[in-house]
């Protein structure tokens, strides 16, 4: 299992450069209510060092707000909080390097989600990019997919490299957005893809019946 994480483990392994405070934005609101139907799913477990295994992110423009890296699991009763989301403006592959606004760390599945979000018409060949990813950590074994039948990588990396989203670029090239909305990284978790949260939502909804209808 790729996907392990102990207290005061590096989990964010691309450089960060903060331009700024971030913006307001309502898609910073959109973005909690994904995360928080994504915890109240049970699909984002917390991992060895206590923090939540799983995160989202929301395209807005050419731009992409992203949930923070570290982010503790919501406690009962409260939710993740919209001020606490990063806008990201630029990653690139060829440095590892990232830049945008906000005050912490953005997720450290933010190649994963820029992948989809900001590049997949021209890096996967898909017709369209979504509006929304949700990536949780619950789906991780090839067998589970399989019985779901949800395209499952062969390749189990490391989180946060190259590798992990070179792995997942095969895998979104060899079953493109919209006619597939779900995929598994092996060792890492479930990506789902969405036009809007509704759609997302509705589409997590779906997974975690299946899930427990296994």
């Amino acid at each position: 299992m790729a996907e392990r994480v102990d207290a005061g483990e590096a989990r964010v392994l691309f450089e960060w450069t903060r331009r700024g405070p971030a913006p307001l934005s309502p898609a910073t609101a959109e973005l909690a209510r994904g995360l928080a139907a994504l915890e109240a799913a049970g699909l984002c477990p917390t991992l060895g060092d206590g923090k939540a295994a799983g995160n989202a992110a929301w395209r807005e423009g050419e731009a992409m707000w992203i949930s923070p890296s570290g982010r503790a699991p919501a406690r009962p009763g409260e939710a993740p909080r919209s001020a606490d989301m990063v806008q990201v403006e630029a990653f690139d592959a060829a440095s590892w390097s990232a830049s945008g606004r906000g005050e912490g760390l953005p997720s450290s599945d933010t190649p994963l989600h820029w992948c989809a979000l900001m590049e997949g018409p021209r890096r996967c060949g898909w017709s369209r990019a979504p509006r929304v990813t949700l990536h949780g950590h619950a789906i991780e074994d090839a067998s589970t997919a399989r019985a779901l039948g949800i395209p499952v990588s062969e390749l189990e990396t490391r989180f946060s490299t190259r590798e992990d989203r070179a792995a997942l670029l095969e895998l979104l090239r060899a079953h493109p957005y919209p006619a597939t909305r779900v995929w598994v990284r092996r060792g890492h978790g479930f990506f789902l893809a969405a036009d809007d949260l509704e759609a997302a939502l509705l589409a997590l909804a779906d997974l975690q019946a299946r899930l427990r209808s296994l």
